[in-house]
C-alpha cells in the first residue's frame, strides 16, 4: 500500500477541491469500458487547468487485467 500525506492549499473561498476515486477498473478485461475512463481521464485534465482547482485521483485495488483465461497460475 502507498500512503501519501498532502496538505492542499487553498488561496480563496472558491477554490474547489475535487477527489475522484477508481477502484478495480482492470483495463484489458472484456468487460471494462476503456471508452468511458478514457473520457473520464480528459475530464479530468480539462478540470485541472481551470483556475482555483485543487485535483486528486484516489486509485485502488486492481487496475489492470494482467492475469487471463489461460495462465495456469491462476488462483481459482
Amino acid at each position: 500500500m502507498y500512503w501519501k500525506d498532502e496538505i492542499i492549499q487553498c488561496e480563496t473561498r472558491g477554490d474547489r477541491i475535487e477527489i475522484f476515486v477508481r477502484y478495480d477498473v482492470h483495463v484489458g478485461k472484456r468487460n471494462c469500458a476503456e471508452n468511458v475512463i478514457k473520457s473520464e481521464n480528459k475530464e479530468i485534465l480539462r478540470r485541472e487547468q481551470l483556475p482555483n482547482r485543487h485535483i486528486r485521483v484516489i486509485y485502488g485495488g486492481d487496475q489492470q487485467n494482467s492475469i487471463n483465461s489461460a495462465d495456469v497460475r491462476r488462483f481459482d
